[in-house]
């Protein structure tokens, strides 16, 4: 029998602790069942992080880290706005399908932030809302579209998206973020 590699020790914690978090709330997972989960011993857990609040921001950093990078290698210095924009929204979309427990974690964190704004996944959201919005600037100077406020837009847009990820049929239609932004930049009516 082959075997694969073992994922690093901290990757398979992070894996871990993802699914249960995702599978429960957040007071029922004890730091025990992570452990177990993993496969380590729980000194082992502890010795990567100090408390259950800790591996929980670390979750939601690792991610945010993975969907940036992402987004970057979508875009190619050879595509139009309107390929460029089409790829990011196809990164975002397999990107969220292939962490479905990540949008409760998001939430969770957005919820229990003592000031709105001030969670562990706001830059990360900004960041990816300015990739999007310099994709929409770009296509303005081309004369590609014309879209007077390209903040309003993508918040509109990536909301959509959003709902899509999270409501949305599965397994996903064949070219799902073309359609989406061909909607988007031609009304549901064209």
């Amino acid at each position: 029998m082959i075997v694969g590699p073992t994922p690093p020790m901290k990757e398979r914690i992070l894996a871990a602790a993802g699914a249960l978090f995702a599978g429960q709330r957040f007071h029922k997972t004890r730091m025990d069942d992570i452990a177990h989960t993993a496969g380590v011993g729980k000194g082992t857990l502890y010795r990567y992080f100090r408390d259950k609040n800790v591996l929980y921001e670390a979750l939601l950093l690792d991610a945010s880290s993975r969907l940036l990078t992402q987004l970057d290698r979508a875009q190619q210095e050879n595509m139009s706005p309107k390929e460029c924009l089409v790829a990011m929204t196809d990164a975002l979309i397999r990107f969220f399908d292939q962490e479905p427990h990540l949008f409760a974690l998001i939430l969770r964190s957005e919820a229990q932030a003592l000031e709105p704004g001030d969670f562990p996944w706001q830059n990360t959201r900004q960041e990816a809302i300015s990739r999007f919005i310099g994709i929409l600037e770009k296509g303005s100077v081309l004369g590609t579209w014309q879209i007077s406020d390209p903040s309003a837009a993508i918040l509109f847009f990536l909301g959509g998206v959003r709902a899509t990820i999270r409501w949305g049929e599965q397994p996903r239609p064949e070219r799902l973020a073309s359609g989406l932004v061909y909607a988007f930049l031609n009304g549901f009516g064209a």
